[in-house]
C-alpha cells in the first residue's frame, strides 16, 4: 500500500473516523484552506531566516540578546504549530490508497502529499539554517515549559527528516503522483478554487525534495556523528563537572587578603531594604575573594531578592504554585 511519511506528532495520533461523502468534501475544503495557511506561514518564516543577521552576529558575539532570544523562541513556536497542523492533514489521509471513489482518493492524496512535501522541505531549510551555529542549535533545543516546547526539538527534527524511511515514503508517494497526476490535475481544474494551487505546489515542491537526497544523507551522517561524540564525551563531561563542583566548593570562601572587607555593610542593607522588590537581581563583586579573579566578567556573583510574605502577598503571588510550595520557609 502506498503511504506517506508517518512522523508521530507529540501526543500521538487520534483514531481515524469514517466519514460520509459530503463530510469528506467539507473536510477536504477545510484542510485545503488550512494547508494554504501553513504554506503561507512557513514561507514567511523562511523569508525571515533568509534575511536574519542572528547566526552571524551570535557566532561573533557568543550569546543572544533578550530581543534575539524572543525572536528565536517565536520562530520555533510558529514552526511547531505549523508542523502539528501539517501532521493532522498527513495522518487524516495516510491511507488514501484504500479510499473510494477515485475522486476522494486523489484529493486526499494531494492534500497529504502537499502537506508532507512542504513540511519536509521547510524543515530541511530550518535545519540547514541552524546546523552550523552551535549557539543557535542549543537555543532551539532548549525546552520551554510555558509554550510546551520539548527539549531537543532541533535534534528531533534532524533525526526525523533525515531518516531514509521517511525519504523513501516521499519517493513512493512521488511515484503514485507520477502515475495519477493527469487525473489528479484534471480533478483539481474541475474543482476550481484553491485546488489548482495545490496541484502547482506539488509539482514545484516534489522536484525540490527529490533533489535533496545527498543533503539528507549528509545531515544524517552529521547527526549520527554528533550523537556518537556526545555518547563518548559524556563520562568525561560528568567527571569534569564533578571536579568543577569540588574546586568551586573549596575556592568559594578562599580569600586573597588577610584582612577582607565586607562588601555589603549594615548601612547598605538598611538602604536597600527600602528599595528592593521581589524579583530584583543584585550583582556583586568582592575583590577580596579568589572567585573574583577566576570567574569571567566583572560581576562574579548574583543574587535574586525574594522578599517576605507580606511583599509577595501584596503582589498577588500567595497562591502561585512556586511560592505556595515554599511559603512556610519564607520570613
Amino acid at each position: 500500500m502506498n503511504k506517506l511519511p508517518q512522523v508521530r506528532p507529540p501526543g500521538g495520533w487520534s483514531a481515524p473516523v469514517e466519514r460520509s461523502m459530503d463530510h469528506m468534501v467539507e473536510q477536504h475544503l477545510r484542510d485545503l484552506q488550512t494547508l494554504q495557511e501553513i504554506v503561507a506561514g512557513l514561507n514567511r518564516l523562511e523569508e525571515r531566516l533568509n534575511v536574519s543577521p542572528i547566526p552571524a552576529v551570535v557566532t561573533q558575539r557568543g550569546y543572544f540578546t533578550p530581543d534575539e532570544d524572543d525572536r528565536i523562541r517565536q520562530g520555533v513556536l510558529a514552526y511547531r504549530n505549523y508542523r502539528l497542523a501539517a501532521y493532522e492533514i498527513i495522518f487524516r489521509y495516510r491511507d488514501y490508497a484504500s479510499m473510494e471513489p477515485l475522486q476522494v482518493r486523489l484529493r486526499s492524496f494531494m492534500l497529504a502529499f502537499g502537506a508532507a512535501l512542504v513540511l519536509y522541505a521547510k524543515s530541511l531549510r530550518i535545519i540547514s539554517f541552524a546546523e552550523h551555529v552551535p549557539q543557535l542549535r542549543a537555543k532551539i533545543n532548549e525546552p520551554d515549559m510555558k509554550y510546551e516546547l520539548p527539549a531537543g526539538l532541533l535534534d528531533d527534527m534532524v533525526a526525523c527528516y533525515s531518516q531514509l524511511s521517511n525519504y523513501s515514503a516521499i519517493r513512493e508517494a512521488n511515484a503514485f503522483w507520477r502515475k495519477h497526476r493527469r487525473q489528479a490535475q484534471a480533478i483539481a481544474v474541475e474543482a476550481g478554487g484553491a485546488w489548482p494551487w495545490l496541484s502547482d505546489l506539488i509539482r514545484h515542491q516534489r522536484h525540490m525534495v527529490t533533489k535533496r537526497l545527498l543533503n539528507v544523507l549528509l545531515q544524517r551522517l552529521r547527526y549520527d556523528w554528533r550523537a556518537f561524540g556526545r555518547a563518548v564525551a559524556y563520562p568525561f563531561r560528568r567527571a569534569r563537572r564533578g571536579l568543577e563542583d569540588l574546586l568551586g566548593d573549596r575556592l568559594a570562601d578562599a580569600q586573597v587578603t588577610s584582612q577582607p572587607t565586607c562588601g555589603i555593610t549594615t548601612e547598605i542593607l538598611s538602604s536597600l531594604s527600602t528599595q528592593l522588590q521581589p524579583g530584583d537581581v543584585l550583582l556583586m563583586r568582592n575583590d577580596s575573594r579568589l572567585t573574583a579573579a577566576i570567574i569571567p566578567g566583572f560581576w562574579s556573583h548574583a543574587a535574586l531578592y525574594i522578599g517576605g510574605r507580606d511583599a509577595l502577598e501584596a503582589l498577588g503571588l500567595r497562591q502561585h504554585p512556586h511560592v505556595a510550595r515554599h511559603w512556610d520557609e519564607l520570613p
